[in-house]
């Protein structure tokens, strides 16, 4: 015997049909606590909001911790504690202009053990072993840090970096990539002195007032760190430059500051922080 339906349930097609969908569907559930069926028929807000920046494909995204930060942070006060006693020691004595140096002719050593110093009185630090001119496997490191609980240490070289001169950002590159094989690090950097930036921004702004009136192309940068950024991609760029097989650049760890010294211009100091790839 054939039951007939009710005609109060007769299917009417312009009555919309609910539907739940699946577990595998998008919006299976709303994740505000609502039921999965009215999943499907909430709106997409996520499609209203504006869409995300095209990320720069030339300059990599870099993941940086809070130690690389602070460690670049404290270059600007151990330079100027330097530089404060270098004036205090220097100022007054007899000879000749050699014999008084200052931070932009100091050697790097003295800079890399007032660095030193500055990181022992950093509380953002305080839970860090660090050592300066630590032998490892026959091979001197700059600076070593490694945390007091244990684990892999960290490694950081540094040095002067000059204009058309990258050789000790790669030779120290390869030598810490060296090292991690024979012993594992946490993580390897570099830090680059930039103590010649007055020399080009004074180069670049002449080469602006040469270039011709409709020129299209692009002005030189004047502002040091830009004028300090667009050397390091250029450098990267080109044949016998930095090899960015060995290191990351990241502008967010690129730092430019000025040093007074009484009776002269602020004297300009850049320093990058370059991760070493192992």
């Amino acid at each position: 015997m054939i039951s007939q339906r009710s005609p109060s349930h007769d299917y009417n097609e312009s009555t919309p049909r609910r539907t739940t969908p699946d577990r595998c569907q998008s919006g299976a559930t709303d994740g505000l606590g609502g039921r999965p069926g009215n999943a499907a028929r909430r709106r997409a807000c996520h499609r209203l909001k504006a869409p995300r920046p095209p990320r720069d494909r030339t300059q990599p995204e870099m993941k940086i911790s809070k130690l690389p930060t602070t460690i670049i942070n404290l270059v600007q006060p151990a330079v100027v504690g330097l530089a404060m006693r270098l004036y205090v020691l220097t100022e007054g004595r007899r000879g000749k202009a050699k014999a008084k140096p200052n931070v932009l002719t100091f050697y790097e050593t003295g800079i890399v053990h007032s660095l030193f110093e500055t990181m022992l009185m950093s509380p953002a630090l305080d839970s860090w072993q660090i050592r300066v001119e630590e032998k490892q496997h026959g091979k001197w490191v700059d600076l070593w840090l490694r945390d007091v609980k244990g684990g892999d240490p960290v490694r950081i070289e540094a040095g002067d970096l000059y204009r058309g001169k990258p050789d000790k950002v790669n030779s120290d590159a390869q030598k810490l990539k060296d090292l991690n094989v024979k012993s594992k690090a946490r993580s390897s950097w570099f830090l680059a002195l930039v103590r010649d930036l007055q020399v080009e921004i004074k180069e670049n702004r002449t080469k602006n007032q040469k270039r011709p009136a409709n020129s299209k192309t692009r002005k030189l940068p004047l502002d040091p760190k830009g004028v300090l950024v667009a050397r390091i991609k250029k450098s990267m760029m080109r044949t016998g430059g930095i090899d960015p097989g060995l290191v990351e650049f990241d502008e967010r760890l690129v730092r430019v500051f000025s040093i007074y010294r009484p009776g002269a211009k602020g004297d300009l100091f850049g320093v990058i922080l370059f991760k070493v790839k192992t």
